[in-house]
Parts: C-alpha cells; sequence; structure tokens
C-alpha cells in the first residue's frame, strides 16, 4: 500500500505516510492558531502499531489517527479529549466525510471523560467516523453527521503501514553520520558538514533528562536539507525547552524536513516544556514511546505502543514531513522456480532372511576356594637425606614505630657580635617596613664628628605594609630652622650607609608624619637600636620644600595614632522561578483568535512559556 520514490540515493515516505495528501493542502503551514481552517489532509498524522492510551491531561490529537490495538481515554479527573479537530493547532483537519480515527481494536473512555471526534470553524464543519473493530465503551461525541461504525476489518488496509515504519525506522538509523553531536548538562549542539542535502546525527545516550532540560542548538545545516537524529538508544530520553512553532525560530524552519528516529527503543520519553519540532518514528513493535511536552508539531509514527500524557494541554499537531530518508535497498522479485524433473522408478526390496533362534546360556561353574595370604616381606632400607632446600626471599620490613617524644629544647646560646656597618650607598628601593619596637632610651650623644661620605647600603630586609601615619606629636624647642616646606611623598629608602657608633636605644615606638628635615649635622656614636615595631602606612606626602640648617634636635614627642581600616559589603541578590498552570496552552502565546509573537522572542530571547489552554470554543460548540 505505501511505496518508496527513490530520488538518487534518497527515498521519500509517500502517503498515507509523509507528505501531505488528498488535493486539498494548504499552501503554507501556519503556526498553531485557533483561527479557521487552512485545508484538509488525507495523510496519516498519528499512527500507532499497538497500544494508543492517553492519560494525565493530555487534550488533543490533530488529524488523521490510526490505532491497529486498542484506544483508551483516561484522563486524570476526567474531562474531554480531542481528536482530528482541535482547538489550537495547524488548523488542518482529515477531508470530511473521511474516517477520522480508525481502531483495530477496542475504543474504552472512562467515566468522566469525552472522545470528542470532528468540529468546526467560523464557516465549515469538519465532520469524519470513528471506525473501530472491537468494542465500544464510555461516552463518545462524534459532530454529525459523522458515526461511530463497528467494522472488524477496521485497521486492515494500514497493516502493512507498521512493517513500513520498522524497515524505514531501522534502516535510517544505519546511516553514517555526517555531523557531530555535543551533549552538555545544558544544550546539545549538532554541527553539520554544511553541504550534505542530508545531515545525519547519532546519538548514543541521551538529550537532557527528566527534570533536567537542555537546548537544542543546529549549526552547518544547508537550507532545504534533510536532518535525520537518530537516538540509539534502548531507552533514550529526550528533555528540551527549545521549539515555539512560530516563524522565524530555527526548529519551525527545520521542522517540514526533521525527524528524531528511535530505531532500537523498548522505551522512548519525549518531555520537557516546548513546542517539540518534527517527525517522531519509533521502529520496534514491542516499544512504546511516550509523549509528555506541550506540543509534538510534526507527524507521529510508531511501529509499538503510543502513551500521550501531560500537567495541562498537552497536544499533538498535524504537520507534514517531506524529507529524504536514506535508502538502504529494496530486494528483488524472487525468480520463478525451475519444474522439477521426474523421479525414476524404485527397485524391488529383497526380502529379509529368517532370524535363526537364540542357544540357551550355559550354567554359571562354582566358585574356586580362595588361597592363603603369603608373608609379609622385609622393609627396605631408609634412602639418604636429601639436601637442605635455599632459605627463602626476605619478608617485607614491617612498619615503623611511632616517633619518640621531642627532647627539651636546649638553652639559647649568647647573640653574636654585630657586624660593622658596610657603607651607605645610592638609594635604592625600599622594601617593606619590618615591625617597629618601641624606643628605649636616648643615649648620650657624643661630640658631633665630621660626617662620611654615605657607601653602599646592606639589603634591606622585607618591609611590611606601610599603614596611615598618626598624627606628629608634641615637639620640644626647635634651634633655629629654617622654614619648612610641605614634605614630598617619601621615595623608596635605599640600604642604610654605615653609621658611627650607635649608643644604647630603646625600642622605637610607632613613627609619626615625618616634616622636611634639614641637613644632618655630624653624628655622635649610636647605641644599640632596639627593635622595630609595627610601621602604620605611610599616608600621601606632598612635595619637599628647600630645607633649611638643623639646629640641635629637640626630645621625640609622643607617636601619633595609627590609620584606620574599611571595609567592603557585598550584598545578595535573589531569584525567583515562574509557573506554568494547567489551563494554560503550553508554548505559544495567545490573544482572542489570533497568534502573538511576544516581545522576547522578536528582541532573540527564548521563548518557553506555554500555550493558552481553550475551554469550550464559542463557535459552535467546540471544546478546544
Amino acid at each position: 500500500m505505501t511505496s518508496f520514490v527513490v530520488v538518487g540515493h534518497a527515498a521519500q515516505l509517500t502517503p498515507p505516510l509523509g507528505p501531505c495528501s488528498g488535493g486539498q493542502c494548504p499552501a503554507v503551514y501556519p503556526p498553531p492558531n485557533n483561527g479557521n481552517f487552512a485545508g484538509f489532509d488525507a495523510t496519516v498524522n498519528v499512527f500507532a502499531g499497538g497500544d494508543y492510551t492517553v492519560q494525565g491531561r493530555a487534550a488533543e490529537a490533530e488529524g488523521k489517527i490510526v490505532a491497529l490495538g486498542d484506544l483508551t481515554v483516561a484522563k486524570t479527573g476526567g474531562g474531554a479529549f480531542n481528536m482530528a479537530v482541535v482547538g489550537v493547532g495547524s488548523r488542518v483537519p482529515p477531508p470530511i466525510g473521511t474516517d477520522y480515527v480508525t481502531v483495530g481494536g477496542n475504543v474504552r473512555v472512562d467515566p468522566g471523560n469525552n472522545l470528542i471526534i470532528g468540529g468546526s470553524d467560523a464557516t465549515t464543519t469538519a465532520w469524519g467516523n470513528l471506525r473501530y473493530g472491537g468494542g465500544l465503551s464510555g461516552r463518545v461525541s462524534i459532530t454529525p453527521p459523522g458515526q461511530a461504525i463497528q467494522d472488524e476489518t477496521a485497521g486492515d488496509e494500514f497493516r502493512p503501514l507498521r512493517t513500513t515504519i520498522t524497515d524505514t525506522s531501522e534502516c535510517t538509523g544505519t546511516a553514517a553520520a555526517t555531523g557531530t553531536v555535543t551533549v552538555t548538562r545544558t544544550e546539545a549542539t549538532f554541527v553539520g558538514d554544511g553541504t550534505s542535502a542530508r545531515q545525519v546525527f547519532n546519538v548514543p545516550g541521551n538529550l537532557g533528562a527528566v527534570g533536567q532540560q537542555i537546548g537544542l542548538v543546529f549549526r552547518g545545516i544547508p537550507a532545504g536539507a534533510t536532518v535525520v537524529v537518530n537516538m540509539l538508544a534502548t531507552n533514550p530520553v529526550i528533555s528540551t525547552y527549545t521549539g515555539t512553532g512560530l516563524p522565524g525560530d530555527q526548529l519551525t524552519e527545520l521542522r517540514p524536513n526533521l525527524l528524531w528516529n528511535f530505531p532500537n527503543a523498548t522505551a522512548a520519553l519525549i518531555t520537557g516544556s516546548a513546542q517539540f519540532q518534527g517527525t517522531v518514528m519509533a521502529g520496534n513493535p514491542a516499544g512504546t514511546t511516550t509523549i509528555s511536552i506541550p506540543g509534538i508539531n510534526g507527524r507521529v509514527y510508531l511501529a509499538g505502543n503510543l502513551i500521550q500524557e501531560g500537567s495541562g494541554g498537552y497536544e499533538i499537531h498535524n504537520y507534514p514531513f517531506d524529507g529524504d530518508l536514506p535508502e538502504c535497498g529494496a530486494t528483488g522479485p524472487t525468480g520463478p522456480t525451475g519444474a522439477t524433473g521426474p523421479t525414476g522408478p524404485t527397485g524391488p526390496t529383497g526380502s529379509t532372511g529368517a532370524t535363526g533362534p537364540t542357544g540357551p546360556t550355559g550354567a554359571t561353574g562354582p566358585t574356586g576356594p580362595t588361597g592363603a595370604t603369603g608373608p609379609t616381606g622385609p622393609t627396605g632400607a631408609t634412602g639418604p637425606t636429601g639436601p637442605t632446600g635455599s632459605t627463602g626471599a626476605k619478608g617485607p620490613t614491617g612498619p615503623t614505630g611511632p616517633t619518640g617524644p621531642t627532647g627539651p629544647t636546649g638553652a639559647k646560646g649568647p647573640t653574636g657580635p654585630t657586624g660593622a656597618t658596610g657603607p651607605t650607598g645610592a638609594k635604592g628601593p625600599t622594601g617593606s617596613t619590618g615591625a617597629t619596637g618601641a624606643t628605649g632610651p636616648t643615649g648620650p650623644t657624643g661630640a658631633a664628628g665630621a660626617t662620611g661620605t654615605t657607601g653602599a647600603t646592606g639589603s634591606t630586609g622585607a618591609t611590611g605594609a606601610t599603614g596611615s601615619t598618626g598624627s606628629t606629636g608634641s615637639t620640644g624647642p626647635t634651634g633655629a630652622t629654617g622654614a619648612t616646606g610641605a614634605t614630598g611623598s617619601t621615595g623608596a629608602t635605599g640600604a642604610t650607609g654605615s653609621t658611627g657608633p650607635t649608643g644604647a636605644a630603646g625600642a622605637t615606638g610607632a613613627t609619626g608624619a615625618t616634616g622636611a628635615t634639614g641637613a644632618t649635622g655630624p653624628t655622635g656614636p649610636t647605641g644599640a637600636t632596639g627593635a622595630t615595631g609595627a610601621t602604620g602606612a605611610t599616608g600621601p606626602v606632598g612635595p619637599t620644600g628647600p630645607v633649611g640648617p638643623t639646629g640641635p634636635a629637640g626630645p621625640t614627642g609622643p607617636a601619633g595614632p595609627s590609620g584606620g581600616k574599611h571595609h567592603h559589603h557585598h550584598g545578595d541578590h535573589g531569584g525567583h522561578d515562574g509557573e506554568h498552570h494547567e489551563g494554560g496552552h503550553p508554548g505559544l502565546p495567545q490573544t482572542g483568535a489570533g497568534l502573538a509573537v511576544p516581545a522576547g522572542l522578536a528582541a532573540g530571547g527564548l521563548l518557553t512559556t506555554g500555550f493558552v489552554v481553550y475551554g469550550w470554543s464559542r463557535r459552535k460548540g467546540h471544546r478546544g
């Protein structure tokens, strides 16, 4: 009944599978909408070679529908389920007056549920029949003059399609990949070769997971190319938010030639929040495919069972598949069997001779007496002892015992003498200042000697970070001093030059801000320097004014207070999750009888919201 049209090395499905048929097809399929009928399509849109079960809050299935097994409508909480004609979809129903739904087995509609077949738009009533082969129970509402027709042969004309779907799925599943697939926790990226008329991608695992939706992105796909995604696992999952059905969406453009193929699946699942684009094919007659997504915009061709479910308004919409599929080569016709030659006559069988009689068995003679046991022989001499075997290999060393306690620390040795200070060199960069100890008492100042030339300075230890400079303590009486200009910024301090012997000095306290210093007079011997305390960070210093001659130094004033600190505070930002309620039509924006493209999509954003679910239509009592 169904054949392939071979085009080069490709094969296209022909009606009643694949493209639109019947002479009333729309020139362009519109996006999902609730307007007037756009045309009529005689091709099967949903085919289940086994049973078709409706559960959860699934809402509609559009187009011509065939199930060779049973059809069961068992929605959670009851309610209507529309078939063939739907409230929101392509609005391309089957031709008027034909069989809209064909079921090879029983039709069972559970209490509280209502199966609705047929409907109307503003000008036209689309009606057709329910043809079934077994029994019918429950509430079925068919738009007149359509009727429910019991026919034991129902489905027979479509049975060959099951084999066609299995063969096509298996053949397509063996096609060599022309592109690559990269799957992460957030996105699957399909990269084609950019030239082939048929782009094939083989996926060994899943695309997302239950509760973990990912995006689907295609690159390198030539315009008009057929795109095949082979899901090769036995229990594959597609969980995605990608797809709107609106113009300009990448998957909307790919949809007429996009096939999602499940050749090996025993249990396949398509879930998420998208209007999923493209045709779904599963070739295992013993398999079950579960569709739990707001919309499938494309054909659904399964050799096995179909479960359609969802949390609210989940639908299958009627859109054709026009792509070219791989051709595995049809088997040629078997040639005629040659005539069997005549059998020659059988020769006569010779007669069998008579068997002679068996002679009698002779009597068994008596057993003779057992002879006496002979004496035991002497024991043989013991042989010499063999050589001693070599010593075995040394066993492994046992674990090391615990370390004993550490002995007491010895007394600290005396501090060695201080080396001579090297000559002071040119000023180098200042290292970070170590912590400054408190200043000890100042020894008596020796007579001022002439200051020697500053030699090279020894390397300075690492200086700690300089804090802000405290205010200068009160100054003792100053000798005649030149006017002090603003202090310039402190340059890097060079290594210390040679210093005269130092008198005993106490530990140095925190240093206040230094004013401009006059020329230094000859220095007396310096006492030993105490440990340096921590130095505060140096504040910004102004430029140094001209220096006057320095008089005798007054006593050092108390140290100024250290600078303060400052902290940064980081605030927290919260988020919120949106929520989709049943009663909406997932995947599509809706305003009245028209379709509005959301601003977010027009700006390049990702549309992941759902359709609006329609209740009873005001058009001739149709429930959408």
